[in-house]
């Protein structure tokens, strides 16, 4: 039985809500830490680039290779049905291959890293390279499910002239941190990042406005960037929701 995401635990009633933090505070305490301990996010992020970024590269070699082959029987048999048919297939495997990377592969090796960063906010722990690889395994079914929710609903909106997509992603902001501190399952990390949303769009935007910024710039590093993005960006998604919703066993009570 699922249970409820906003129910306190055993005891005294949660106390009330705390202020929301200013994002732009937040942010300069990422950035801080980040100059103090550049080289722990760095390595803590590097450990999703090697393991991610080889396997790309070898699904773009076998789809090339296929082509190839495929190309060539084609013409040794002198049918271009071969040919189309063998493409059409060589490309089917390359898209089963980069949607098990992006929902089965990349989203454990994140959210251990998140944990690891959540360490690094609550008890000073030193980030490292071994953080893609420390607790991949927690939580599996849970992280695996929530990254293939938000990516399935962000994924629809943006068939639908793309601004839908934008909405679902700025709705679903706080998803991602949920699975990661609390281990919460798909349905309840969506639940609970949607009704913040709406309870405070307004911080959300802002929120969402500086994610935006920090992947946008991340985006033109090359290598590090995406290193940076795992851990950086985590970093500060984190530290908003924790300032929010606490590191406890579940998130503080908020009253809608």
């Amino acid at each position: 039985m699922t249970r409820d995401v906003w129910a306190s635990p055993s005891g005294p009633p949660a106390p009330p809500d705390p202020e929301l933090p200013r994002v732009m505070d937040v942010l300069a305490d990422a950035f801080e830490d980040l100059q103090s301990h550049v080289s722990g996010y760095i390595l803590s992020g590097l450990g999703v680039v090697l393991v991610v970024v080889p396997l790309l590269i070898v699904s773009m070699g076998l789809v090339i290779a296929g082509v190839v082959a495929s190309l060539l029987s084609g013409a040794v048999l002198e049918n271009d049905l071969v040919a189309g048919l063998g493409g059409v297939a060589v490309y089917g495997v390359l898209l089963f291959v980069i949607l098990a990377i992006s929902l089965v592969v990349t989203p454990p090796l994140q959210a251990s890293v998140g944990r690891a960063i959540l360490q690094r906010i609550t008890a000073d722990r030193e980030l490292g390279f071994s953080d893609a690889f420390s607790s991949w395994r927690k939580d599996f079914g849970r992280v695996v499910g929530t990254y293939a929710l938000v990516n399935l609903m962000i994924g629809t909106g943006v068939l639908f002239c793309y601004v839908p997509g934008l909405l679902m992603a700025f709705l679903l902001g706080f998803a991602i941190p949920a699975v990661v501190v609390h281990g919460l399952g798909p349905v309840e990390a969506v639940r609970l990042s949607m009704r913040h949303v709406l309870r405070e769009p307004g911080w959300h935007l802002g929120y969402s406005l500086v994610a935006f910024g920090i992947s946008m710039f991340l985006a033109y590093v090359p290598i590090l960037g995406f290193a940076l993005t795992v851990s950086f960006l985590q970093a500060f998604q984190l530290r908003c929701y924790v300032q929010i919703f606490g590191h406890d066993e579940h998130p503080r009570r908020l009253e809608f």
